[in-house]
C-alpha cells in the first residue's frame, strides 16, 4: 500500500502540481483510507519528502521540478545535473 500511495501522490504532482496534494486526493487516487496515508507517512511533509526522494532515485524530472519549486530539502540534495534537468521542466 505504501508504494501505491507514493505512486498516486507522484501522479497528482505530475498533473496538478505539488500544491494539489491533499490527504483526501491521495487516498482517493490510491483507493485507501485517509488513516493509511497518515499511518505510512505521518504527515503531509513526510509524504512529500518520500515522493521527492523517490523522484530523485527514479529521475522523475516533473516531480523533482515541483519539489525544487517549493525548496524541498530532498530535492535540493539531488545532483546539480539532475536539478538542472528538472529545472527545465518548470520553464
Amino acid at each position: 500500500m505504501r508504494e501505491r500511495i507514493l505512486m498516486s501522490t507522484a501522479a497528482i504532482i505530475r498533473v496538478h502540481g505539488i500544491g494539489a496534494v491533499t490527504r483526501r486526493a491521495v487516498a482517493d487516487r490510491a483507493q485507501c483510507s485517509l488513516a493509511l496515508v497518515s499511518y505510512h507517512f505521518g504527515s503531509m511533509q513526510g509524504l512529500i519528502d518520500a515522493v521527492v526522494e523517490q523522484a530523485v532515485i527514479r529521475e522523475d524530472l516533473r516531480v523533482l521540478a515541483q519539489g525544487l519549486s517549493v525548496k524541498n530539502p530532498k530535492a535540493l540534495k539531488a545532483s546539480a545535473t539532475l536539478r538542472n534537468r528538472a529545472a527545465k521542466c518548470l520553464a
